[in-house]
């Protein structure tokens, strides 16, 4: 009778740990993806600020364009008249 425990506890001993090392490699190759998607998400956000802040360049430059022709084409007529034969 005490084999028969000591066999069973010796099993169940071993399923356990079996368990439990399946469960540590399940929770490390989640710690893992996880710190992935942290570090892809980062480097997302930092792409997006930058285009961000080159396309608000881009902006106030087109901006600053469109008013330096604005100018021009009120103070010379003629201008405008020759560029919309162009």
């Amino acid at each position: 009778m005490n084999e028969l425990l000591s066999e069973l506890d010796s099993e169940t001993l071993s399923e356990m740990l079996r368990f439990l090392s399946l469960e540590l490699g399940r929770i490390v190759d989640e710690q893992q993806i996880q710190a992935m998607r942290m570090l892809v998400e980062r480097c997302r956000r930092t792409r997006e600020a930058e285009e961000s802040g080159t396309r608000q360049v881009e902006e106030r430059r087109r901006r600053a364009d469109d008013e330096f022709f604005r100018q021009v084409y009120s103070r010379y007529p003629r201008v405008s008249l020759k560029m919309k034969d162009i």
